[in-house]
């Protein structure tokens, strides 16, 4: 069961998109993780706005999408907690220039998501305790293995390339 966003909903102006911003347990590439536990409020949730931008503001393919590219928002009013984590919808403003590339990687599932805080707090275990909610990035390789879809996985095994979890597994060895 992957965590890829899948459309909701589309018209001319909007595609509204979802998936679980945050997972609880499992460890990411640093071995950090969530419990139902941690701390997730914060000045961008009680406002009920978290920009949704595209690997963080950080293009690597020289597209020019920076850290004021803003795909959209998080819409905070559907965020709901359950035992697997947060699960939220998101508003992409489909006259950004980007989006039409985006929306074909979305439809074809190997989209995820990566949130950022704007502070945390963790413990020696990698225990995440708080996690200040400020924006959301749409990634292709989320430091969360399990935000990763199959497509992804099955395309990273067949180039030979190490999946995020046996990083994290040889490191802990």
């Amino acid at each position: 069961d992957t965590n890829a966003l899948k459309t909701v909903s589309k018209n001319e102006n909007e595609l509204r998109v979802s998936n679980y911003m945050v997972l609880f347990g499992g460890k990411d590439l640093t071995g950090e993780h969530f419990t139902p536990q941690t701390d997730f409020e914060s000045d961008y949730t009680k406002s009920g706005v978290l920009y949704v931008d595209w690997e963080h503001g950080i293009d690597p393919d020289s597209l020019g999408v920076g850290k004021d590219s803003i795909l959209g928002t998080v819409d905070w009013k559907t965020a709901r907690i359950d035992e697997r984590g947060i699960f939220v919808e998101r508003v992409l403003n489909r006259r950004n220039q980007y989006m039409q590339y985006l929306e074909e990687l979305i439809d074809a599932g190997l989209i995820g998501n990566s949130s950022e805080a704007a502070e945390y707090e963790k413990e020696k275990t990698g225990e995440i305790k708080t996690w200040r909610l400020k924006r959301d990035s749409l990634t292709v390789m989320p430091a969360e293995p399990r935000m990763m879809s199959a497509n992804v996985i099955t395309a990273m095994k067949s180039l030979g390339l190490k999946l995020p979890a046996d990083a994290v597994n040889e490191s802990n060895d």
